[in-house]
């Protein structure tokens, strides 16, 4: 499992949009309880941290962004606090 957090130059609703498309979450849940990651943060159950760090930059690429920076790291272990879903 792997998490990317980035910031990219524009268009962030289309490039976590292409993200999705790839497979990729902004929220999980466990024990019952929803998680609801950082606007620009996401996670893929299958995917290793430098499939994910490439996969943030053919997204970026894809909508014709700058990818400003990105981290992609594994999600385990974890701990969170669960937020409110986003509204954009």
């Amino acid at each position: 499992m792997a998490l990317v957090t980035y910031d990219v130059s524009g268009k962030q609703i289309e490039v976590k949009q292409k993200m999705v498309e790839r497979g990729y979450h902004d929220r999980w849940e466990s024990n019952g309880q929803t998680y609801h990651l950082p606007n620009t943060t996401l996670w893929k159950q299958d995917a290793e941290v430098a499939t994910a760090r490439a996969d943030i930059q053919l997204a970026a690429q894809a909508v014709g962004v700058k990818l400003l920076r990105a981290v992609a790291v594994p999600t385990a272990p974890w701990s969170a606090i669960p937020g409110e879903p986003h509204t954009s």
